[in-house]
């Protein structure tokens, strides 16, 4: 079959751009060799057979049908002949124009064509120039909206044993973006593949790749993705590994709706970690850590107990810097306590046993609530009215990262807004032209808040998104109502 002509390729990609002005989510990490952000499902395609003619051309069989570019596009693809740069670029210009409104009602097309290209590909022992045509499907599919109802099956062949890395890794990341779900066993077999060398470590494509399982539960259901990040802390080598798994067992207060988490199952598999010690410590402080986010103190006497041992380190003084809402405890900040005088140590340790004898017998949340009053924001005397919602709002706009990190958990547990969670936690930045802009979507981390120019645009976003679900929260929190669970839903 001839090269597509490119008129006709500019043709299409210009309608892609022309139809909408379109949202782009780059997550930094992904810029940096990682797998990306969660984003909301999109309905499933059940991609039913597709009437192709019209009225008149039934009543006129001698004109036959013109044939679109998405039509040429499609037979490009799946042609065997055809160049494999062809086929390659028309992966993304199918991904891409499914998503543009003049061409949504073709998405079953789009869909159908897509699932018969994976199902033909070998995954395993695959040519160079099938591994690359694979390889640019799944990213098509990792970009742009488009699930079917085989895809969990289509996307299993590529993460399986002897599977080129770069498939796996990116199949993993499809997993995520899709919300692919049925897929927790086949994650959970990859952590009882044997590591590559005698060091763990140096297996490098399992330190590339591990980090991604931990990532891919946030399109899991809950129960699969507890499974997974629990195999992960029990089966995995890697500290990585481990670390990003406790850190996804936290980050589930904003992602998960708290009317569906089991709190309980969530602890029981934090506070062993809390325990952990000498070169495992730092686990066991993001454990603790983990724990006050999900409203438990569980963790916080093991990590004092090492803070007040013979080897305290930075990661334990942490803990209790982020319980208190505070930099530092007798003046000394945890960037410097490592390197402390013992004498600052000490009276820094001091500080923190004082604190937590009077903060331990009380709520995490009202810990937290009492921050942000000190730091201005009206909390009301019954901490369980609907005013305490209004409460974490006000807080979005504190001085501190931290102390906005501690409302918005507060805020989800309070409320399920995990949907605003998501967006608060983006960085945005405009790029395109006038005629076609594109926003690009970072996910908030240590990397990003380290730019001080970005840090201030983050605030002064988050500032303003804050004010607008402030006005929303007035016009609707009349029609609250508390549920068993103490979260706060809007009566329809």
């Amino acid at each position: 079959m001839p090269k597509l002509e490119t008129s006709r390729q500019v043709a299409v990609a210009s309608l892609a751009l022309a139809a909408v002005p379109f949202l782009v989510f780059v997550p930094l990490r992904l810029l940096r060799s990682s797998a990306p952000p969660p984003r909301a499902p999109e309905p499933v395609l059940e991609a039913p057979a597709v009437e192709t003619s019209s009225a008149a051309e039934k009543a006129s069989p001698a004109l036959p049908r013109a044939r679109d570019p998405l039509d040429r596009a499609i037979e490009t693809l799946l042609d065997e002949t055809a160049p494999i740069d062809s086929r390659v670029r028309e992966t993304t210009l199918l991904a891409s124009v499914a998503n543009t409104e003049p061409y949504r009602a073709r998405r079953a097309d789009v869909a159908l064509a897509f699932d018969a290209l994976l199902a033909t590909l070998p995954a395993r022992g695959a040519s160079e120039e099938h591994s690359r045509l694979a390889l640019a499907a799944l990213r098509a599919l990792w970009s742009y909206d488009l699930v079917w109802a085989e895809l969990p099956r289509r996307v299993r062949r590529f993460i399986a044993p002897g599977v080129d890395h770069r498939l796996r890794e990116t199949a993993v990341g499809v997993i995520e973006r899709r919300h692919l779900c049925g897929l927790a066993g086949d994650l959970i077999a990859i952590l009882d593949e044997p590591y590559a060398d005698e060091k763990p470590t140096k297996d490098h494509d399992r330190t590339r790749l591990e980090p991604q399982l931990a990532r891919a539960t946030r399109g899991l259901e809950l129960d699969e993705a507890t499974a997974v990040l629990e195999a992960i802390l029990t089966k995995s080598k890697l500290p990585s590994s481990r670390r990003r798994a406790v850190r996804e067992l936290g980050a589930m207060v904003v992602r998960r709706d708290p009317g569906e988490l089991d709190v309980a199952r969530i602890a029981s598999i934090l506070t062993p970690l809390a325990a952990e010690k000498g070169s495992n410590a730092e686990i066991g402080d993001l454990a603790a850590q983990a724990l006050l986010r999900h409203g438990s103190w569980r963790g916080a006497p093991l990590a004092l107990a090492r803070l007040s041992g013979k080897f305290p380190q930075r990661f334990d003084y942490e803990v209790f810097c982020a319980a208190a809402h505070v930099e530092g405890f007798a003046g000394l900040a945890p960037r410097d306590f490592d390197v402390a005088p013992v004498e600052s140590r000490s009276q820094a340790v001091a500080a923190v046993t004082s604190w937590f004898e009077g903060a331990k017998g009380r709520s995490v949340d009202d810990v937290t609530l009492d921050a942000l009053a000190a730091a201005g924001v009206s909390v009301p005397e019954d901490r369980s009215s609907r005013a305490v919602v209004l409460a974490a709002i006000d807080g979005l706009s504190a001085p501190t990262i931290a102390l906005r990190a501690a409302a918005l958990d507060l805020l989800v547990r309070r409320t399920g807004a995990t949907d605003f969670a998501r967006r608060y936690e983006t960085f945005e930045e405009t790029a395109g032209t006038a005629a076609n802009p594109v926003t690009i979507e970072t996910e908030v981390d240590e990397q990003l808040l380290d730019s001080a120019e970005k840090r201030e645009k983050l605030l002064r976003q988050q500032d303003e998104k804050a004010r607008r679900l402030r006005a929303w929260w007035l016009s609707v929190a009349a029609s609250a109502v508390r549920d068993a669970k103490g979260v706060w839903r809007i009566k329809t």
